[in-house]
C-alpha cells in the first residue's frame, strides 16, 4: 500500500518562533558587535551553532521588512546553514489607543511569504500618520521625511532620520482596519496578533475581546 503521509509517527511537535528580531532592527538594537556587519556575522554564527531546530520563523521589525529579505538571502546563499520550513515576514506596529502607561498598543502583522514583494505597496504605503503638520506613510522615504520634520532638522542623516520616524509613527486602529477592509486578498493573507500585556497591550486600554 502506498504511503502518502510523510509523517508516519503520528502527531509531532515543531518549534515555531514568530518574533525574531535581527541586527539593524529599527528599535533597541542590542546585538553584539562594533559595526552592523560584525553584528550580522555574530548573529549568523549564533544561529548556525544553535542546537535548536526551529521549523517556522518570523523575522520581525518595526514598519520594515528589509531585514526579512536579508535573512532570506542569507539562507538562500547558505550563509545561514540552518534550514526552515517557512520564513515569515512580521511587521511590528504601534497602534492607538495608548494604555494606562501612555504606551501605544503593540501589534504584529504576519504576512503570507507568497506576497512579501507586495507588502511595501499594498500595506506600508497605505498606512497613514498625521502629526497635524503633514501626512506620512510608513514607507522608508516617508519615515525619513517624518524623522527630519519631527526633529526640525532637514540635514539629519538618513539612518538617524529613519529611526526617528519609526519611533514616532503610530497607527490608528481605523486606519489599519481600512487597509484590510479595502484589500480582501491582503486580509486573507495576514494574521494580526495583539499584545495582551497591561503595559503595551490591549488590557491596558480596553478588554481584549472588545478591541478585536
Amino acid at each position: 500500500m502506498t504511503t502518502y503521509n510523510k509523517f508516519t509517527r503520528g502527531s509531532e511537535w515543531r518549534i515555531w518562533d514568530l518574533h525574531i528580531h535581527t541586527p539593524g532592527t529599527k528599535k533597541n538594537d542590542q546585538f553584539a558587535g562594533a559595526t552592523l556587519d560584525e553584528k550580522w556575522q555574530n548573529y549568523v554564527a549564533s544561529i548556525n551553532n544553535s542546537t535548536e531546530e526551529i521549523s517556522v520563523i518570523g523575522i520581525t521589525d518595526y514598519f520594515s521588512i528589509e531585514n526579512y529579505f536579508k535573512f532570506k538571502y542569507l539562507v538562500a546563499n547558505e550563509e545561514i546553514t540552518k534550514s526552515f520550513d517557512l520564513i515569515i515576514p512580521n511587521l511590528e506596529l504601534r497602534v492607538l489607543p495608548v494604555t494606562g502607561s501612555s504606551t501605544p498598543i503593540n501589534l504584529h502583522c504576519l504576512f503570507n511569504p507568497s506576497i512579501d514583494s507586495e507588502i511595501e505597496s499594498r500595506f506600508l504605503a497605505k498606512l497613514q500618520f498625521n502629526n497635524s503638520v503633514s501626512n506620512y506613510s510608513a514607507t522608508k522615504s516617508e519615515l525619513v521625511r517624518f524623522g527630519r520634520d519631527h526633529t526640525h532638522n532637514q540635514e539629519l542623516d538618513e539612518p538617524t532620520a529613519y529611526k526617528k520616524g519609526v519611533e514616532q509613527f503610530v497607527v490608528s486602529l481605523d486606519a489599519l482596519s481600512s487597509i484590510f477592509k479595502n484589500d480582501p486578498t491582503l486580509r486573507e493573507n495576514t494574521i494580526v496578533v495583539v499584545s495582551n500585556r497591561s503595559t503595551d497591550g490591549v488590557t491596558g486600554a480596553i478588554k481584549h475581546e472588545d478591541f478585536l
